[in-house]
């Protein structure tokens, strides 16, 4: 399965508060620490992307395998069944 493009969910809309594409809050910057914020990035980013796999196709055993990449891809560790 073709990974979608990379798209980045959300934009910083002052020096103070960290916003979504839709205008909810993340975090606000002045309290978090700069580790905090990439960790904050990364995760929107990889829910985006999942999101952007799922959107208007049609899902199979590909889907999954694709968005298990990105979860390893992102560090995650995905055990296998016991």
């Amino acid at each position: 399965m073709k990974r979608p493009p990379f798209k980045t969910p959300i934009f910083v809309a002052d020096t103070t508060y960290l916003v979504g594409a839709n205008h909810e809050l993340i975090c606000n910057t002045e309290s978090a620490t700069r580790e905090e914020l990439a960790e904050i990035v990364r995760r929107v980013n990889l829910v985006s992307a999942i999101h952007a796999l799922l959107d208007g196709t049609e899902w199979n055993s590909d889907t999954t395998s694709a968005i298990a990449e990105l979860f390893t891809d992102n560090g995650y560790t995905i055990k296998e069944p016991s």
